[in-house]
């Protein structure tokens, strides 16, 4: 039972996480060197997606 629902929490946030890579695919922006090839996101890393400006106001509001 746990591990059902550690491997739907693990599937749920792998789908978020391609979501956003989609996103900023989308709108042209590149992930920085320092952070391509790690499947783990960082502290750093989240902060800096935090920190980013989207074109539109949409954008902006989806990530």
């Amino acid at each position: 039972m746990l591990m059902r629902l550690r491997y739907r929490i693990v599937q749920s946030q792998t789908r978020t996480k391609n979501r956003i890579k989609g996103l900023l695919y989308s709108q042209e922006i590149q992930i920085p060197l320092q952070f391509s090839g790690h499947s783990r996101w960082s502290h750093a890393f989240i902060l800096w997606l935090e920190s980013l400006s989207m074109k539109t106001s949409a954008g902006q509001f989806t990530l």
